[in-house]
């Protein structure tokens, strides 16, 4: 069920942001609590609720982030 969520939003966020020519998400992550979607664009970590919604950006440093991790806990993301 939790891939199925996840397939969904990000199936929805490029449909969303298809405007702004968004190609490729990748690596997407499901919080324990099922609360939010981290995944990596453009070498850089994004996080939206799992129930849809504005994407926003946690990195924006130079170097590549990928393959995000929430903690057991779902209070860190590396």
């Amino acid at each position: 069920m939790k891939k199925l969520i996840v397939l969904v939003i990000i199936f929805s966020f490029q449909f969303l942001t298809a405007q702004n020519k968004t190609y490729f998400v990748s690596d997407p992550t499901i919080s324990p609590n099922s609360d939010f979607v981290v995944f990596e664009y453009e070498g850089d970590l994004w996080k939206v609720p799992a129930d849809g919604g504005t994407a926003l950006r946690i990195t924006g440093m130079e170097g590549e982030e990928s393959n995000p991790v929430f903690s057991l806990d779902g209070k860190w993301n590396a």
